[in-house]
């Protein structure tokens, strides 16, 4: 069974998680992206955060969301300046 104090460090890094998945400082093209992977990663953590438990299982799939939401956004920008040097 996990601490309380353990508990509380996961809801905290998930918490953290969930602030660099938003989408609404970029432009539209990239927040099409971007979109799924955040919707996915709030529907994840407020399933968690309700049921009160927020393990390391959870902090993980978030990170892993974070990093595929990152190579995602970055593919779509090489392809973006990929399609206007070809002009």
């Amino acid at each position: 069974m996990m601490s309380s104090s353990a508990r509380y460090i996961h809801a905290e890094q998930a918490k953290e998680l969930i602030t660099y998945m938003s989408y609404e400082h970029l432009p539209e093209h990239l927040q099409e992206v971007s979109r799924p992977f955040c919707d996915l990663a709030r529907q994840l953590y407020e399933s968690a955060t309700q049921s009160g438990d927020v393990s390391t299982q959870t902090v993980r799939a978030l990170e892993y969301l974070l990093a595929a939401k990152d190579c995602a956004v970055r593919d779509a920008v090489n392809r973006k300046m990929s399609q206007e040097v070809e002009r």
